[in-house]
């Protein structure tokens, strides 16, 4: 039998992440929020601690092996999990302040079903109950972490649910590592057709963005016309724009066709750039728009001329980024105006040149969006099977 529990029923320690001084080299991982992931964590996010700044921090504070690192904070992240396996790493290391480290001494919880039963729509719930704060950054405090439910079979029966999750994660991992194969294949092609566009060692031109199209940034039509918001067009957001695919997600919200009139909107074929966002991470994240959006004042949207494809434009932020967030202002946000935009200088090659990538490109989209679609069936397997193991614990 099954037993409906609390977080505060059982033996778990607590411990908040650190501040510390970090940078791009060291011998230990700093992990952010913005790393944490329950597919893992994403070390190409995280930064890097010296070894004598890691020397005066507590060990209570260190990474364990089992440590579940929960997002209390951050831009976008809170709520997010992930499960620390010591046995990944070749050194010790920390997470940021916004990462509560949950470290389990309870013999009556698996520390692997606790990750995954903190992933439910249950503990989700919760989440959006005791979530505070603006809604650009929120949070949620321990005491409310507490007050979390958590259905404790045995521990026979937690092995099951863990083994059946294991088992269909590790077919979510191949194929997330088949479209990282696919987007470095397409990188490769890049740059062995074009080069580094920083470096240009094939001389190609380098333009301003503004000079070979058309850049509009985008608006919110006022909040107070309820009218201006409805059904119409699709409202893109920078949340449409920072995911793997190449193509802009279905917007959450609409205009009406009133909105649309005070709206900023951008044809098919347009690539739209974040150039505003809470994490100078995000900036210079790309979508290719397929179809005629309106977008906030969080994006520009670039319309190419003849002389540049979409597909190449896309292709070189994507893959350099550091050319827009070069131009961003400093601090815990990023922002690059319209004018730093139409100010920074791309590759343009010979248009023969880039139709050559854009039949690679055509190729790569294909395959990229059969594997994007098996992954969706495979999440959605997976999610099935978790509410189906732990509504089946009587």
């Amino acid at each position: 039998m099954s037993k409906m529990l609390y977080l505060s029923d059982l033996n778990l320690k607590f411990e908040k992440g650190v501040n510390c001084k970090k940078g791009t080299d060291g011998e230990h991982f700093f992990i952010p929020s913005g790393a944490v992931f329950p597919m893992g964590i994403k070390l190409d996010k995280c930064s890097k601690v010296k070894k004598e700044e890691f020397s005066n921090i507590s060990l209570d504070k260190v990474l364990k092996d089992g440590d579940i690192l929960f997002n209390t904070g951050g831009v976008g992240t809170l709520g997010r999990v992930a499960y620390y396996s010591r046995n990944e790493y070749k050194s010790d290391n920390v997470c940021d302040s916004f990462v509560l480290i949950i470290r389990n001494h309870d013999s009556r919880v698996s520390s692997k079903y606790l990750f995954y039963w903190l992933q439910t729509s249950v503990i989700k719930g919760y989440i959006g109950r005791f979530t505070v704060g603006s809604t650009g950054i929120t949070s949620i405090h321990v005491s409310d972490i507490l007050k979390f439910p958590i259905l404790l079979p045995s521990i026979s029966e937690q092995k099951n649910v863990e083994s059946a999750l294991e088992k269909s994660n590790s077919l979510c991992q191949k194929r997330r590592a088949s479209l990282r194969l696919i987007d470095e294949f397409l990188r490769s092609a890049f740059l062995e057709m074009f080069g580094d566009p920083f470096h240009n060692p094939k001389k190609f031109d380098k333009l301003p963005i503004g000079d070979i199209g058309d850049i509009i940034t985008g608006n919110t039509p006022p909040r107070q016309k309820k009218e201006y918001y409805g059904d119409f067009i699709e409202w893109i957001k920078s949340d449409n724009i920072n995911t793997p695919q190449f193509t802009l997600t279905k917007a959450k919200e609409y205009l009406s066709k009133e909105g649309a009139k005070v709206g900023r909107i951008c044809p098919p074929g347009s690539v739209l750039v974040t150039c505003i966002a809470g994490s100078p991470d995000c900036i210079g994240n790309v979508a290719i728009a397929d179809r005629k959006v309106a977008f906030n004042q969080q994006i520009n949207a670039f319309v190419p001329s003849r002389e540049i494809s979409f597909k190449f434009f896309f292709s070189q932020v994507m893959f350099f980024k550091k050319l827009i967030q070069q131009t961003s202002t400093n601090g815990m946000k990023g922002l690059v105006s319209k004018s730093k935009f139409s100010d920074v200088k791309i590759i343009v090659p010979p248009i023969e040149v880039q139709n050559k990538f854009d039949a690679i490109f055509d190729i790569v989209a294909t395959l990229r969006g059969k594997a994007d679609q098996s992954l969706i069936e495979i999440d959605n397997y997976s999610n099935s099977l978790a509410q189906r193991a732990f509504r089946g614990m009587k």
